[in-house]
């Protein structure tokens, strides 16, 4: 898809963070836009950054709700017409040790993160299909392909989201529909400031680390539009997730005591001082 002049994307979390820099990004490159997420006043601000003259609306919608996320697909097809790319892109997370992880919220992780990219995936696919083109983008991470310390739930996610989107791309693949995944290292965004933590170092040492070595939003939204001009299948971003993905390929026990020991030596910095 080189030209993206007036083609019509869903960006859903698309109202802070990453979503709403893919969002921005799209609408930079001539896309309406349908901006979707939880809170109305958030959605306004992203709307109210939106280029002169851009066609975006602002949608409110649960996507761990599938009857919502039908719903959805329907109004968006009023309002716009034909949607021709979908980024799925909405998440949360918070960190606890599994025996201690309060298990709703565990359930809430797993049908926003995970089951809200399938449900619209489930929704808008049949459109494209029926359209006979369009793009799929979903959202992973780093931590999709390797698992860190009490993060049991969110990093559970980016392994099935990573899983599903390679099925999809098998799938689809030769047909007009392009499925890429995003696999994004650390970036400065809102997501850790929302997160609840069990442990308040933990929550401050992965804050000096995301202000420290974390990307901006913009150079992932850069990154993936260019992938959705591409038709790319897969993207890691960062120098970190780029450096760990290899390593864990390589020497995958190797690459999970680096990480243990890297936890354990940034929590020693914040409780001395040193940070």
């Amino acid at each position: 898809m080189r030209n993206l002049k007036d083609k019509m994307a869903v960006v859903t979390g698309g109202s802070s963070g990453i979503g709403q820099a893919i969002a921005l990004e799209l609408a930079n490159c001539g896309c309406k836009l349908a901006v979707v997420g939880t809170s109305r006043s958030r959605i306004d601000a992203t709307l109210a950054l939106m280029p002169a003259g851009t066609d975006s609306r602002g949608y409110v919608c649960d996507v761990s709700d599938r009857t919502a996320v039908a719903a959805l697909c329907d109004v968006v097809e009023r309002d716009f017409g034909q949607v021709h790319i979908l980024v799925n892109n909405a998440g949360i997370t918070s960190s606890a040790p599994f025996a201690e992880f309060d298990m709703d919220l565990f359930d809430r992780i797993i049908k926003i993160n995970f089951f809200g990219v399938v449900n619209c995936c489930h929704a808008f696919l049949p459109r494209l299909q029926a359209f006979g083109h369009g793009h799929l983008v979903n959202m992973s991470s780093m931590l999709g392909f390797v698992g860190v310390p009490n993060q049991s739930a969110y990093v559970s996610t980016k392994f099935a989201i990573r899983g599903f989107t390679e099925s999809l791309w098998a799938e689809l693949d030769g047909t007009g529909i392009a499925v890429t995944g995003i696999y994004p290292g650390t970036i400065q965004s809102e997501i850790l400031q929302r997160a609840s933590f069990s442990d308040n170092l933990e929550k401050e040492a992965m804050m000096k680390m995301m202000d420290r070595f974390g990307i901006p939003a913009s150079d992932v939204a850069k990154k993936t539009v260019d992938a959705i001009r591409r038709r790319r299948r897969e993207v890691i971003i960062g120098k970190d997730a780029k450096a760990l993905v290899g390593l864990n390929r390589l020497h995958s026990g190797l690459c999970h005591q680096l990480i243990a020991i890297g936890t354990r030596r940034a929590k020693e910095k914040i409780h001395s001082g040193e940070w």
